[in-house]
């Protein structure tokens, strides 16, 4: 779960540098990306040394799962050591309308700006539109491309599943039978990642852009697929719970000898 953290601290200080005055032109930004735009000037500022940059702003997660969590809680650690106030909302559940109805609640705030994980990016385009009418918005981990949100903090999965792959040919380099944990959820990070690898390992040059603009092209979880040595079969996880996913582990290992590999993609 340290990865987590590390991600929650970096969307404070992106959120920080952001809000403080970062107003730039984002043309040049792509829809997924991993870093903060400067402001017009080139610079980004250092929240440690100019105090003019105290703020508050809000972060909104999906929901209040142990991802969403240890999220709040690295964004809250960060928040203290950099003396902002950040006001972070869990939603109890993870669905469009409880984040819509805290989202209204963040709106009504006076706040520098809002990062949001979006539940579904397409269908949240007036909500975080709205938003952005009155302050600035920044999108995390799942996106909304077409929105007029100001800049998107993420990862390109994608391209983690092409560095497992190649990651899975060096630690067997005579392939083998290779189980994926993934998400059966077309379109979710889990599955872009799953992508990512098998693309890796069948030599396909695409990228997530491929899959974003083809329903069709990505690949069946309900067969085995071959890949130079390897045979990857999928098995779908859909619980976060640690000890459900480790059952399911140990009863995919008991009932077929000719495993060779179990790659979490989670």
């Amino acid at each position: 779960m340290r990865h987590m953290s590390l991600l929650g601290t970096f969307l404070g200080l992106a959120a920080l540098a952001f809000f403080s005055g970062c107003k730039s032109e984002y043309e040049g930004v792509p829809p997924v990306t991993m870093g903060i735009a400067p402001k017009s000037d080139g610079v980004i500022p250092d929240p440690y040394v100019d105090e003019s940059l105290l703020i508050r702003f809000a972060v909104l997660a999906q929901d209040d799962s142990n991802f969403s969590k240890i999220f709040a809680a690295a964004c809250r650690e960060t928040a203290n050591e950099i003396n902002v106030e950040a006001v972070v909302k869990l939603p109890s559940e993870g669905t469009v309308e409880n984040q819509e109805s805290l989202a209204r609640e963040i709106g009504k705030m006076d706040l520098a700006g809002v990062a949001i994980n979006p539940v579904d990016g397409q269908a949240q385009i007036d909500m975080l539109n709205r938003i952005n009418g009155s302050i600035e918005v920044i999108t995390f981990q799942h996106d909304s491309p077409v929105s007029d949100r100001q800049l998107h903090v993420g990862t390109d999965h994608h391209a983690v599943g092409r560095d497992l792959g190649k990651l899975l040919k060096s630690a067997l380099p005579e392939g083998g039978k290779t189980v994926l944990l993934a998400d059966p959820i077309v379109d979710s990070d889990s599955s872009m990642r799953r992508q990512g690898l098998i693309d890796e390992l069948l030599g396909r040059e695409r990228d997530a852009g491929f899959y974003r603009s083809s329903e069709d092209g990505w690949d069946s979880a309900d067969q085995p697929i071959e890949g130079g040595d390897f045979v990857l079969v999928t098995a779908g996880v859909t619980d976060d719970d640690e000890v459900a996913v480790a059952n399911q582990v140990a009863k995919l290992l008991e009932g077929d000898d000719d495993i060779q590999a179990i790659i979490g993609l989670l």
